[in-house]
C-alpha cells in the first residue's frame, strides 16, 4: 500500500514500512524498518542544526540544509553533499554539478517501460525531481510487494546538449 499526504510518503507491506517525505525541495528519508504510522514523519526526521563539525550550507541563512549530514533519499553531485554520490555525469568532458528538486508525484495507471520483468499486483508510485539548470528529469520509482520494496531510476536529459552517465546508481 501506498500513502501520500501531506508531503509524506509512505510505503508498507505485510512487515515493513518505507517513508520518507519532501522537505525544502528535497526527498528527506525518514525510516525503513518495522511498521510505523505516517503521523511518526516528524518524530522520524533529523533535528535541524549542523552540531557534527563543518558543514556547508545549501541555502543562505539556514542552519537545516546541511546536505551533507541531512538523509536524503536522493542525492545530486557537486552541491554541498559529500558522501558518496548516487549519480555522476559529464557535459563535454566537464563534471555536471546536479541539484534535483521535487515536483510532483503520481501512481502511474499503465506499466512503465523497463528491461526488468513486471510483477503481478505491484503497487506503483513514481516521484518526479527535475534540475533546472541542468535540464534534467529524474524519475524514482517505487514498488510496493508483499515482502518487498523496490526502486529504480529513469534519468532523462531534457536539453539540446548531450550528457555522459558516468555513473548512476
Amino acid at each position: 500500500m501506498i500513502t501520500v499526504k501531506h508531503g509524506v510518503f509512505h510505503l508498507q507491506n505485510e512487515k515493513s514500512s518505507y517513508l520518507f517525505r519532501v522537505r525544502d525541495g528535497f526527498l528527506e528519508h525518514l525510516h525503513f524498518g518495522a511498521r510505523v504510522s505516517a503521523s511518526d514523519a516528524d518524530a522520524l526526521a533529523v533535528r535541524p542544526g549542523c552540531g557534527w563539525g563543518d558543514s556547508t550550507l545549501y541555502r543562505e541563512g539556514s542552519n537545516a540544509n546541511c546536505l551533507d549530514i541531512f538523509p536524503l533519499e536522493w542525492s545530486g553531485s557537486g552541491r554541498g553533499d559529500y558522501r558518496e554520490s548516487t549519480i555522476e555525469l559529464a557535459q563535454n568532458g566537464q563534471p555536471v554539478s546536479t541539484d534535483f528538486r521535487y515536483t510532483g508525484c503520481e501512481a502511474p495507471k499503465a506499466p512503465l517501460p523497463s528491461a526488468l520483468p513486471a510483477s503481478r499486483g505491484q503497487t506503483v508510485l513514481a516521484v518526479y525531481l527535475e534540475d533546472k539548470a541542468a535540464k534534467l528529469r529524474l524519475t524514482l520509482l517505487y514498488g510496493v510487494l508483499p515482502t518487498v520494496f523496490t526502486r529504480r531510476a529513469i534519468l532523462e536529459n531534457c536539453g539540446n546538449a548531450p550528457v555522459s552517465i558516468r555513473k548512476l546508481m
